[in-house]
């Protein structure tokens, strides 16, 4: 009795874990990622320096990571790693089809961010928001 419950169990086991997402690896192709955001399908780019990771068009979890790069003697440094989450709303109302620098202030503009990435871009961000 004890191997009938243990292979219902493992077969339950494989049927939930293939039916779980998983995140489309758009490789270096932006617009599929953008493509991606929209729907808040999970999906990743560039190696997994940007991600959607889950949630919903009006409430969608995406991830950045980036490093603060540095000069010493003429050379260029890489510096500390700086990551961001945010939870952008409407994700559907996005109408860039590439993602660019000015895809990324928006997404952060129009989102709740935490993040030492997001400390970087929010005094570039207020001074745009000044400017407008």
């Amino acid at each position: 009795m004890s191997k009938i419950w243990l292979l219902i169990l493992v077969l339950v086991l494989v049927i939930i874990s293939s039916c779980s997402k998983k995140a489309v690896d758009c490789g270096t192709d932006t617009t599929c990622f953008m493509k991606n955001f929209k729907t808040c399908t999970p999906s990743k780019v560039l190696g997994g320096t940007m991600e959607v990771r889950g949630g919903t068009t009006k409430s969608c979890e995406v991830y950045f990571e980036g490093d603060n790069p540095s000069f010493e003697e003429g050379k260029l440094v890489q510096g500390e790693k700086l990551t961001m989450e945010c939870t952008v709303p409407d994700t559907n109302t996005f109408d860039d089809e590439v993602f660019t620098g000015f895809t990324l202030l928006k997404m952060v503009d129009r989102s709740s961010c935490k993040g030492n990435y997001y400390d970087l871009l929010k005094p570039s961000l207020e001074q745009i928001k000044s400017v407008k």
